[in-house]
């Protein structure tokens, strides 16, 4: 990558980014792997085995980066292993849910007609005063606006996976989630 593509690059991500440090920090980790692979090594002069080694060592960097990865998850608790067979598979547990579908709500780019609005109301007990806190911080990182003290709206066309969200939260029994059309 010449200089002036990254530069590009960097301006492209400053102007577009919801999460700046995470996509900068994402396009940083891309930027030091392939500087790390792109480089000839004076030992490996005139090997004709060099594109092999280099390519072993790449090989070798990305299964590091996987298990670091996956160490990562598991220690945040977005991903379990389960044993079925004779094989191990992972699954993602429901604080992983939870984290797809807070990225996956806050990607959306499709939108409502006009006037027309994902709605969320809810009416949480004192006693999980942390989990209404709580959702209203994630209905902010997902563009809606408190429109009166327990209901929020937003112009985006997310009522489908805000509904999962809710389910995989545990709130449905205070929580209702819905489209409306404004009259007036």
């Amino acid at each position: 990558m010449t200089r002036t593509e990254w530069i590009t690059k960097l301006e492209y991500i400053a102007k577009t980014s919801t999460d700046l440090v995470g996509d900068v920090l994402i396009a940083n980790a891309e930027f030091m792997h392939d500087v790390s692979f792109h480089y000839f090594h004076p030992k490996f002069h005139g090997d004709p085995f060099t594109r092999e080694i280099l390519a072993d060592m790449k090989e070798a960097h990305e299964r590091k980066t996987i298990r670091d990865t996956q160490r990562y998850l598991r220690k945040q608790n977005y991903i379990e292993n389960r044993t079925l067979g004779n094989s191990i598979i992972q699954l993602l547990t429901i604080n992983g849910e939870l984290r797809r579908l807070e990225r996956q709500i806050q990607q959306i780019n499709r939108m409502l007609p006009a006037d027309t609005y994902s709605v969320m109301t809810f009416d949480i007990p004192e006693d999980t005063k942390d989990l209404r806190l709580k959702l209203r911080g994630k209905l902010k990182s997902f563009c809606f606006e408190q429109h009166q003290r327990s209901v929020w709206i937003s112009t985006k066309d997310c009522s489908n996976e805000l509904a999962e969200y809710i389910k995989l939260s545990g709130a449905e029994k205070w929580v209702s989630v819905f489209e409306a059309t404004l009259r007036l």
